[in-house]
């Protein structure tokens, strides 16, 4: 009901722009008050449209899935010790994580090579 409530609450155009995103995107009703949510913040910061909310709710998603990653890394580096940075860096993934917050960690793997070598 309070799902309704929130959805109803608005002008019938950001209705049916909130009803089309959410079909678009394939979210769910127990998403839709927080879709809401961010209609609103959409259209305090400017016009609201399906293309506003949509990459809103893209960008959203995007920097969860960043985070995620990074605590992914954070996770595995103190599991795994320091001492096994170099199969943590394996993982493709983790690396573009490191690569985009420009932690630079071929120092490490240059002189971590040459150990192994020698």
């Amino acid at each position: 009901m309070n799902d309704a409530e929130a959805l109803t609450a608005l002008p019938k155009e950001e209705q049916d722009v909130i009803v089309e995103v959410l079909k678009e995107e394939q979210l769910g009703t127990e998403q839709l008050q927080a879709v809401v949510k961010k209609a609103r913040e959409v259209k305090k910061q400017g016009h609201l449209s399906k293309v506003t909310l949509r990459d809103s709710i893209r960008k959203v998603d995007q920097d969860l899935k960043e985070t995620r990653t990074m605590l992914k890394l954070k996770r595995l580096h103190w599991s795994l010790g320091p001492y096994h940075l170099k199969s943590i860096l394996a993982n493709p993934e983790l690396r573009l994580a490191l690569d985009k917050q420009q932690i630079d960690y071929q120092t490490y793997l240059n002189h971590n090579n040459k150990q192994e070598i020698a």
